[in-house]
């Protein structure tokens, strides 16, 4: 076949992919997409699922069945291998095969038996669109080989190509605030940029003794390290739950953590507090069973605040409290599920419903 034929052949083919719609799943290794599908056996599913640097997390909700699942895998190419989590408790393997930019074909396997095959795509009606970015980096604070160091590895998701751009602008800028605490921008990549350049140059300037005098130090303990990571927990029926995981070392003897959640309504961006979700006077009764909650636990009082650190679950409200907020850091981040079924004539708000219709 000649060039110029060879040519004429590809432009053909290349015009009738564009007229014909085809598409080429063209691989990332940094990315969010929200899923909605179902089996043979018209049982409905969502799938959150996200790509850092080629590792994939994410979560498969059998909504049928009322039924959270994590993912926790590896992406090979267009395919990913996954493992299927459920209490801590390894209960299958999933492979996930894109079959375009934005349809998924996962395969769910028990003991090597497929049990269910879910075809997904994507769908942000009543959702919003995320991209994510994701960097990680390290700096010497010397010139020796064997030199302490500082690490820092981020992985932020951040709304991009949504319909609604005021609402979209909205939350990116929340976003910005509360992690880079910038809350006036919405350039998360500059943001971010700006971040890790005063991780690094705080390293550097809390050790100008060290290397004044060389280094004669034990490097251990002038090793730093900083890693925040995020997860959308729910992106449905116009409510983003977003948690941001962070920990960080600078010496010492433990290095400090948290998980924190923010919760928006999607239809108008605003963040979703306590107060939105209850009638007036719930204070001192939710007070009380989040405390009976938490009696085996060291508590600094015996009154425990409300956190609005909390997250929705379709069978309960969960209050999150980070080490030293109201117990020892020995007793870790602190948790207490209040069912909605105990608080039920208190609630006002309607997002709470559509969770437990989930």
């Amino acid at each position: 076949m000649s060039d110029k034929l060879k040519l004429l052949t590809f432009i053909i083919l290349a015009t009738w992919c564009l007229q014909t719609g085809a598409q080429t799943y063209i691989f990332r290794n940094n990315y969010y997409k929200h899923l909605e599908g179902k089996n043979k056996n018209g049982q409905l599913f969502n799938l959150e699922l996200k790509s850092s640097n080629y590792q994939i997390t994410g979560y498969l909700q059998n909504i049928s069945e009322k039924q959270i699942l994590l993912l926790d895998g590896e992406a090979k190419n267009q395919n990913i291998d996954v493992d299927i989590v459920s209490n801590g408790q390894n209960v299958g393997k999933a492979k996930i095969v894109y079959e375009t930019d934005s349809t998924i074909k996962l395969s769910w396997f028990e003991n090597k038996k497929l049990l269910h095959e879910i075809s997904f795509i994507e769908n942000y009606k009543t959702s919003m669109a995320f991209e994510n970015l994701s960097i990680e980096n390290s700096k010497k604070l010397l010139s020796t080989k064997n030199s302490p160091h500082a690490n820092i590895a981020v992985s932020i998701l951040y709304p991009i190509n949504n319909k609604d751009k005021i609402i979209a602008s909205k939350i990116t800028k929340e976003i910005n605030g509360f992690i880079f605490d910038d809350k006036s921008s919405e350039n998360i990549k500059l943001s971010l940029h700006k971040f890790t350049n005063n991780y690094f140059n705080d390293y550097i300037q809390s050790n100008k003794e060290i290397i004044g005098n060389g280094g004669s130090v034990e490097f251990e303990f002038m090793n730093w390290e900083r890693s925040i990571n995020t997860e959308i927990l729910y992106n449905k029926n116009n409510i983003l739950q977003y948690a941001v995981s962070d920990y960080e070392f600078s010496g010492g003897a433990h290095g400090n953590y948290s998980t924190l959640y923010y919760i928006y309504n999607l239809k108008n961006g605003n963040r979703v507090f306590i107060s939105d979700l209850f009638l007036a006077g719930y204070e001192k009764y939710l007070s009380r069973l989040i405390h009976a909650k938490l009696k085996d636990k060291s508590l600094y009082s015996d009154e425990v605040p409300i956190s609005e650190n909390f997250l929705l679950l379709p069978n309960g409200i969960l209050f999150s409290y980070p080490p030293y907020s109201i117990a020892p850091y020995s007793e870790g981040q602190i948790e207490a599920l209040i069912l909605y079924k105990d608080i039920i004539t208190l609630i006002k708000s309607p997002l709470i419903s559509l969770m437990i219709q989930q």
